[in-house]
């Protein structure tokens, strides 16, 4: 990993994988990238590379037809055979890859002590908000209650002090969490929920090759999931939301979280009535505490952002009714991350005003592209 980050990355000599996790970021986004050529325009190739996780050194795959046996029985697939390339094969994925370094180092799983299932006061649900791994509750800007950590099984909680978490206003949601191989039983009342959960991996004793996987009701939603790959940093919050979510016929709904590599880790768990086939609307202002516009609706406060600074102004708005809404900005470099199911298209509105050029930045039109 070293020597990809300082050879072909540009990093300095005194880089630390510990701090930058680069290469481990690139090599996630290159394995997703092979996976979605080979499911469409390179479906039909004889050949394939696949980067297996845990390793930067690619296998080269060569799939057979189909081994055709005396009818009525269908043809069986042929076993795909690992197939040694030619130097020049292994010189152009070297070169994507950076030396096709080995990845070493690797960083044995917490010990999981045995869980105690809990229970909150009613029976079952209609909205659930769990701070995994904290011992008392806590309400955040919008009144919401995130109660203290229950209805698990297995695991171990772990409670730290945390001053600030990308992505977020605050870092009360984590400065907890469980590890370990672990379940949660949450009972609900029927119907249907939208189910998001919270992810950050801590930058002490920061693990850079935790695996696992989660299921919901014993169906997959996460495989071989990289808290560290996808939010690009320690101390970063990575939020995840599903929708159409509903508990099984004994009005349970079973979430587990299973160890492939260093303990699974979760920071919380949020469940809210949904509606069939559609996620409620997400609506964001970029200010401290949440809004509610003329019309009722309500825009919570900053959050899923990466870098840009937020500010707050006191000049005047015009042309809208909702002056308020547009006193918040954030600006600079920046971007966001919003948690949405990938498999459905989604209308974004975005709201402006400018607050600087013109008035008490001077400048003018031109001044801000």
């Amino acid at each position: 990993e070293y020597n990809i980050a300082v050879e072909a990355l540009n990093r300095p000599p005194d880089f630390d994988q510990k701090k930058d996790s680069i290469v481990r970021v690139e090599a996630h986004r290159l394995r997703k990238r092979l996976k979605d050529y080979y499911l469409s325009e390179g479906a039909g190739r004889n050949l394939r590379i696949e980067i297996p996780s845990g390793s930067y050194a690619p296998v080269f795959v060569r799939n057979r037809e189909p081994e055709p046996v005396p009818a009525p029985a269908p043809a069986l697939p042929g076993r795909p055979t690992v197939w040694w390339p030619s130097l020049a094969a292994i010189a152009a994925v070297a070169m994507v890859l950076a030396g096709l370094a080995a990845w070493q180092g690797r960083n044995s799983a917490p010990a999981a002590a045995p869980g105690v299932e809990q229970s909150a006061a009613p029976a079952t649900l209609s909205e659930v908000r769990i701070r995994c791994g904290a011992a008392t509750p806590f309400t955040d800007l919008r009144g919401n209650v995130w109660i203290s950590d229950h209805f698990y099984e297995g695991g171990r909680a772990v409670q730290r002090r945390v001053e600030e978490v990308q992505g977020v206003l605050g870092p009360e949601l984590f400065s907890g969490y469980r590890i370990g191989s672990f379940r949660y039983a949450i009972p609900l009342k029927p119907g249907v929920y939208e189910l998001t959960l919270y992810f950050s991996e801590p930058s002490v004793n920061a693990v850079t090759d935790r695996l696992f996987d989660v299921r919901v009701n014993g169906a997959g939603i996460l495989t071989e999931f990289d808290i560290l790959a996808e939010a690009g940093a320690t101390d970063a919050a990575l939020v995840k939301t599903w929708r159409d979510i509903e508990p099984g016929e004994d009005g349970i709904l079973r979430l587990e979280f299973a160890d492939r590599r260093a303990g699974a880790l979760l920071n919380a768990i949020m469940l809210t009535p949904g509606a069939p086939g559609r996620l409620r609307p997400i609506r964001l202002a970029a200010r401290e505490q949440p809004y509610t516009d003329s019309a009722g609706r309500l825009f919570m406060e900053d959050q899923h952002f990466f870098s840009g600074k937020l500010a707050k102004r006191i000049e005047g708005i015009s042309g809208t009714d909702d002056p308020e809404l547009y006193r918040g900005e954030r600006f600079g470099h920046f971007s966001y991350v919003i948690p949405v199911p990938p498999d459905s298209t989604y209308t974004a509105v975005m709201h402006f005003a400018e607050t600087w050029f013109g008035g008490t930045g001077g400048g003018g039109p031109g001044s801000r592209t």
